[in-house]
């Protein structure tokens, strides 16, 4: 058995990261937004682009998903989380994958959040942080 490559996009939107996760070579992406038009949008672009037997699609919010998800045994190489900027969404998602134990030890995490906002990324480690205009982008991985 091949040792297969998995993402999880979190608060998918669109599903751009994990789309472009998985053209550029990622076995599955498991994609999860709460809106009910952006998943009918992510279902139709992965129609559209060939990818439905690689992917998963959830309508849930993203604390039923990676409560659901721990239940499944599943670990993640790479979790992106992109979510509404200014609502705390990303320490509550981290505190939960961390609970979870949902990343794999050599996986990594992507954030994308408003240069505004405060990011507590304990207990992970970041590998580096990147500033586009108002937005910026934390590498992050397991801490010891």
């Amino acid at each position: 058995m091949m040792c297969q490559v998995i993402g999880l996009d979190l608060f998918a939107g669109s599903g751009a990261l994990g789309i472009e996760a998985l053209s550029r070579g990622m076995d599955k992406v498991i994609f999860v937004d709460q809106n009910f038009k952006a998943v009918k949008v992510i279902k139709s672009n992965l129609a559209n682009l060939d990818l439905e037997a690689q992917s998963e699609v959830y309508k849930n919010n993203a604390d039923r998903a990676l409560k659901a998800l721990s239940k499944r045994d599943i670990q993640f190489d790479v979790i992106f989380l992109d979510p509404p900027y200014n609502k705390g969404l990303i320490d509550k998602a981290l505190k939960l994958i961390s609970e979870f134990n949902l990343l794999k030890e050599n996986g990594i995490i992507v954030c994308e959040f408003s240069n505004h906002e405060e990011i507590d990324y304990q207990p992970f480690n970041m590998i580096k942080r990147y500033h586009y205009g108002l937005t910026d982008t934390l590498l992050l991985e397991k801490g010891e």
